[in-house]
């Protein structure tokens, strides 16, 4: 730590040329008082005036504005119903009135996000241009104005296509506009133009130095004071051994360091924030009052390693776009306040910016709750999806003019962890100019490239950016690395660098037929999280990763005339997010809380013969600043309930929870619940002494045979309130009955997904009856795929389906060009049962032992075919939940075409032991029961009840378009004469739970 502060303070020299250079102001902190005024920061957010196509000297006075229509800033221009093109300048005009205690101040526009080429006016005087549409940047408009008049402001707003950026590229539509707040700043004639925040801990984390680094922009004063004053978490004054730093032209900027004892520190589990207020005086009169909350951590990396305050954190986060169905990327203080709690919700302790630089209340609230951030700067896909500007001096001024905003705008924030300079593009000269430039001005953090495989013989990085490794691929020993001109993994020369996947477990999106066709995709994705973030966490110098992506990026735009001539999305870029564009909780919400889980439970059913024992819990703390003795351990048995007492398990260690002795039974089910700071972190259910699964052929059926009737065409199978008939001709069943009402349309068909079989024959049947079954033998051909099926009808209603696939053919590619895959989707049979079947309810062995009680994958549950979703409008917000969606407006390419039933009913019930479906009306279905080796899908043509379900009952499935290194099963084929059999039984509705 000596060590690492000398290196501090030698950067403090360093940086004092820097900064001088730049002092005119690239971030000017706004003051919460400014002598004489009342409102220092006057909002111009509103109506503006805005010309799609206007005149060639649009910011001169006395133009025409009848034709002008209304405009709200902040906001997209195209998601107002404007049909925004590229590289075609548009208007923007409002009249301001600058207030009377303006007087002799400084007087400034404050811009937090044009995008991306702006020119202003002010009553008619240009004023200045900027590049750039993500970062904040002032005019001084101190001299085109007079206080308590009326000044126009004129802008100018270009979105070029060739922008760095590529933001309107990758959103499948031009976002140009004002897109953030805008403000009119009163500020003293002398104020304080940067501030820099460090704290410096010593060598064992306990007291700290507080650096700060003050530059002033003078006027008519040599120098000028500033009182500091300090303020804890809880509010109370820290005693400081100086409060009073002057700054003065010939010392301009300064830096101090002052000592603060025993400081709170700022984790992401532990977000302690402070209160330092800076008092600006000139000749003993107060000039300014400036607030800012900041934090006491230090980010120290240490060869393939990241430290917070000393410790080792593990990132387990996701990438972040500012995004909304109706505002695009404008969006409000509360929505990225909602974003960042989902965040924590979800045990996220780690945000990635993508791919532009964030709000200011973004970070204002990660800092607030706890999330670390990589905070990127608005370059992507450069020579890769765009144009190549990378070794372009003309391009050089805006990469580095929008990172210096961001760097300067974002430096105090504790919650930024590391920067990053580029997304997925090709490196050159005008990246390398930005790495430079970072490693001058912030010695604490790390900096991200992506690609860093396209980096030759120089330094541009400090983390190794990869994208989507293979879900059981999580190592920092990298063999090679993705370069995007190859587009293939190139050798790779080993760095001691940590490595970051900052694009991981992509969320389901392209494969839009499988969404289509089987939802509960989203729920199998639950395996890749799980899987990456366990190898991640116990793998020296792997930081984490972060799942593209958290929210939707669906931008539902309202139609313009110019529609047709557009190469746009109306319904936009992926429905990629464990959100979705409203903030409802899709099915990939809980696998990400569950799967980032700090606490982990290594065991989920437990043996114990002594009726009267301690249970012993083998757990590993996958927290980085947190023991568990600052957690509440609740648990319950049955009725029993307590409270786990000084559990020492300290940060990445393993350790053991012992419930006390209890009367143990058989299938007992022990519940585990923890809260850190009255939030409920995580919670298990653990099964104590759990019976046995019934096998199918541990089974006695002990009933006599069914009766068989042949009248030539038709062979009907019955026994007591069931019937079966089955087509002779075809060797199908035609109609399958229970307590007099139809359940069995067809079947059994044989399913061998994604390939489309041709038309069953029938060569063979032949049935024969035993002392407790009627056996039926069909033989047939779907065109050269021979098949035979085997029914076993016993007397209690039991259907049992045996089906021997002679000749499987091979399956076709799955996947595409990035993630190609060999094997099948499903193999297995199917029965189409009939259209008044409305309820689906089972029981299942799931990848987690809680679920919310609507959640697709629960254990346990019923789901309704019909849902309140039926009349959903495309461009309003939903009042019920993800599962009861009866419509994919993205995956339907913008139509609002409904399904024939709910996400939740029509999903693949996996690894099931029981799954009925039945009528609410007859109460009559069938149940398919298995030992939890079965997987039940059904799928409704239409909503109408005359519409039939077709119920595919699968002895091998796998998702193998979800890609992108996703988890998938070990690709599905089939050796000649393969043999599967599946059990189904007459169902009759007792006492089922049925969701609302």
């Amino acid at each position: 730590m000596k060590n690492y502060r000398i290196v501090r303070v030698c950067f403090m020299l360093m940086t004092t040329f820097i900064f001088s250079q730049n002092n005119e102001g690239i971030y000017i902190p706004v003051p919460k008082e400014v002598s004489g005024v009342s409102n220092p920061k006057v909002s111009l957010n509103g109506q503006w005036k805005f010309s799609l196509e206007p005149p060639i000297n649009f910011w001169e006075k006395g133009i025409n504005l009848s034709s002008w229509d209304a405009i709200m800033v902040p906001g997209e221009i195209r998601t107002q119903g404007f049909a925004i093109e590229h590289d075609r300048e548009v208007a923007y005009r409002k009249d301001i009135e600058i207030p009377e205690d303006f007087k002799g101040k400084s007087i400034l526009l404050r811009f937090d996000g044009v995008y991306n080429y702006a020119r202003v006016w002010v009553n008619g005087n240009f004023v200045k241009e900027h590049y750039g549409g993500f970062t904040t940047w002032y005019c001084d408009i101190t001299k085109w104005v007079k206080a308590g008049k009326t000044v126009t402001v004129t802008l100018g707003v270009t979105d070029r296509e060739n922008d760095i950026s590529m933001a309107s590229g990758y959103a499948k539509h031009v976002i140009g506009g004002i897109i953030r707040d805008v403000y009119v700043l009163a500020l003293p004639k002398t104020y304080i133009n940067g501030i820099k925040i460090d704290t410096d801990f010593d060598e064992n984390y306990k007291n700290a130095e507080l650096v700060l680094q003050l530059s002033g922009h003078f006027y008519k004063v040599k120098n000028v004071e500033v009182q500091i004053e300090l303020f804890s978490p809880e509010g109370i004054p820290v005693k400081l051994p100086y409060d009073n730093i002057s700054i003065s032209k010939e010392e301009n900027p300064v830096t101090k360091r002052i000592g603060v004892t025993l400081p709170k520190k700022w984790d992401a589990e532990h977000p302690n924030l402070y209160t330092l207020n800076l008092n600006v005086l000139a000749n003993g009169k107060v000039l300014e009052k400036i607030s800012k909350k900041i934090g006491f951590r230090e980010i120290m990396q240490s060869g393939k390693n990241l430290f917070v305050n000393g410790k080792e954190i593990k990132l387990r986060g996701a990438n972040h776009h500012s995004t909304h169905p109706l505002t695009g990327r404008t969006v409000t203080r509360e929505l990225e306040k909602t974003d960042v709690l989902l965040a924590k919700e979800a045990n996220m302790n780690f945000l990635r910016t993508s791919h532009y630089p964030p709000t200011h209340a973004f970070l204002d609230y990660c800092d607030e709750y706890g999330i670390y951030v990589e905070d990127e700067s608005a370059v992507t896909f450069v020579d890769v999806n765009h144009h190549a500007t990378q070794d372009n001096p003309k391009f050089a001024d805006r990469y580095l003019g929008q990172l210096k905003e961001m760097v300067w705008a974002h430096y105090n924030h504790p919650s930024v962890l590391m920067w990053s300079i580029a997304n997925e593009s090709v490196y050159g000269s005008n990246f390398q100019l930005c790495y430079d430039w970072l490693k001058q001005m912030d010695k604490t953090r790390p900096v991200a490239f992506s690609y860093p495989s396209t980096v030759k013989g120089n330094t541009a990085y400090d983390i190794i950016s990869i994208h989507y490794p293979h879900f059981d691929q999580i190592s920092n020993s990298i063999e090679g690395l993705f370069d995007p001109k190859l587009k293939k993994r190139v050798p790779y020369v080993r760095e001691n660098l940590p490595v970051l996947y900052d694009e991981w477990a992509h969320v389901p999106t392209y494969n839009a037929e499988t969404i289509k066709e089987d939802p509960n995709v989203r729920n199998f994705w639950g395996h890749s999280i799980q899987a990456m973030w366990g190898q991640s966490f116990n793998e020296n110098g792997v930081l984490g990763g972060a799942i593209w992506c958290m929210v939707d990026d669906v931008f539902l735009l309202p139609k313009t005339e110019k529609d047709a001539s557009q190469r746009i999305s109306k319904f936009g870029t992926g429905e990629w997010g464990i959100v979705d564009a409203w903030r409802r909780k899709k099915p990939e919400f809980w696998h990400t809380r569950k799967g980032y889980s700090p606490i982990k439970i290594l065991d989920r059913e437990f043996e114990i013969q002594e009726t009267k024992s301690t249970l012993q819990i083998a757990v590993q703390n996958r927290f980085d600043h947190t023991n568990f003795n600052e957690l509440v351990i609740k648990w319950k048995v049955g009725e029993k309930s307590s409270q786990l007492q000084n559990i020492d398990i300290p940060p990445h260690s393993f350790g053991i929870l012992g419930i006390l002795e209890q009367d143990w039974g058989p299938n007992d089910s022990l519940e585990l619940k923890f809260y850190k700071n009255d939030n409920l972190v995580d919670e298990f259910r653990l099964n104590i002494n759990p019976k046995e699964t019934l096998k199918d052929q541990d089974r006695e059926y002990k009933e006599a045979a069914p009766k068989i009737v042949d009248n030539g065409t038709e062979l009907t199978v019955s026994s007591g309130n069931f019937k079966l008939v089955i087509d002779k001709s075809k060797g199908l069943i035609s109609e399958g009955s229970y307590y007099g009402s139809r359940v069995i349309m067809s079947g059994p068909h044989l399913q061998l997904s994604p390939i489309e079989l041709k038309e069953w024959t029938l060569k063979n049947l032949n049935y024969q009856k035993r002392e407790h079954e009627v056996l039926v033998h069909i033989s047939g051909s779907y065109d050269s795929i021979n098949v035979n099926y085997h029914l076993s009808i016993k007397g209690n209603g039991t259907l049992i389906t045996e089906f021997e696939i002679e000749n499987p053919p091979p399956p076709p590619p799955n996947g595409d060009e990035w993630w190609p895959k060999e094997g099948y989707k499903e193999v297995g049979v199917a029965y189409v049962l009939d259209g008044s079947i409305n309820l689906n309810s089972w029981e299942r062995r799931a990848l987690w032992t809680v679920y919310p009680e609507n959640h697709m994958g629960r254990i346990q549950g019923t789901a309704r075919r019909i849902s309140k979703a039926t009349k959903e409008v495309i461009r309003e917000k939903p009042d019920w939940a993800y599962e009861m969606d009866m419509q994919n407006v993205y995956a339907n390419k913008g139509t609002a075409v409904p399904f024939g039933a709910s996400n939740d009913f029509r999903g693949t019930k996996e690894n099931i032991y029981r799954s009925s479906v039945y009528s609410s009306v007859t109460n009559s279905g069938v149940t398919v029961e298995s030992d939890g080796d079965l997987a039940v899908r059904l799928k409704a043509a239409t909503m109408e009840t005359d519409s039939p379900i077709k119920m595919y009952i699968n002895t091998l499935w796998d998702y193998p378009a979800l890609g992108w290194g996703c988890y998938m099963k070990e690709a599905i084929e089939l050796p000649n004469n393969y043999k599967e059999k599946v059990v189904i039984k007459a169902f009759k509705r007792r006492d089922v739970n049925v969701q609302k």
